[in-house]
């Protein structure tokens, strides 16, 4: 199960909160261009199967990180820590609490930390469900050479060519042919797919890229490559740096 620092070792500074907030509009940032390129895609049907079960497992899992971050945040800081940021605490109140205005930043907390254990769980079933579906075709692998099941050409800016013969491990995806998984769309939008291959190599080598990322890669799962994928492909310097951070944290955890 993958599994979030549930609270701060020390008291954050206000460097700490910044950077904090940093992160979460990063991902936000990601998160948003991957959920509006998905649409996109699927609306023109070029999509298979397995890359929407990934990309909905990447969304949900930049979604848990938003929340965790935003739960520190309040944590550290208080409401003002997360001021302007579209925390996803800021919906509804708990039953019997009255409205969101009225809770306590202590209320907020708890409300994320159920959110979070919520959000985890599902996120922990989709991992292992998607896992379980890619490791039951890998012996299926051999039947046609880089099949899809009606999805786009490789160009689209999410997958590309292996369709659902990607292993569970996931480093089919980036390696064969320059091709690579959904998170691709975090770099670029979804109809710059034919610059691609000259995008990754180009950009990997800075930006926060860890110097062991090619061994680390042996044992990515979806979520990893997907992370990986993204960081290789992106070319704004800061969301590069802060998709690293997050797929050596991932790496780390899981």
């Amino acid at each position: 199960m993958l599994v979030f620092p549930v609270s701060l070792a020390t008291a954050a500074g206000d460097t700490d909160i910044r950077d904090l907030r940093q992160g979460v509009l990063a991902l936000q940032q990601v998160r948003a261009r991957i959920g509006h390129e998905l649409s996109g895609l699927q609306g023109d049907g070029r999509l298979t199967t397995v890359e929407r079960r990934e990309t909905r497992l990447f969304l949900a899992f930049l979604l848990a990180r938003i929340r965790e971050d935003c739960r520190r945040l309040l944590a550290a800081g208080g409401g003002p820590a997360v001021a302007g940021l579209d925390c996803p605490a800021g919906g509804a109140a708990l039953p019997g609490q009255g409205s969101t205005a009225a809770r306590t930043s202590g209320e907020e907390v708890e409300l994320l930390d159920r959110q979070l254990a919520s959000g985890l769980a599902e996120f922990d079933d989709m991992l292992l469900a998607e896992e379980q579906r890619l490791a039951a075709r890998v012996p299926r692998q051999g039947e046609s050479a880089g099949g899809r099941d009606g999805g786009g050409p490789a160009g689209s800016g999410f997958g590309g060519g292996k369709g659902e013969g990607r292993a569970p491990g996931g480093g089919q995806g980036a390696q064969a042919g320059g091709d690579s998984g959904p998170a691709a769309g975090a770099g670029q939008a979804a109809e710059s797919g034919a610059r691609r291959s000259g995008t990754g190599a180009g950009t990997a080598a800075s930006g926060g890229r860890p110097p062991d990322a090619g061994s680390m890669a042996a044992d990515d799962d979806i979520v990893a490559r997907q992370l990986r994928e993204a960081a290789e492909k992106e070319t704004d310097p800061e969301l590069k740096k802060r998709l690293w951070e997050e797929y050596r944290k991932y790496k780390a955890q899981r």
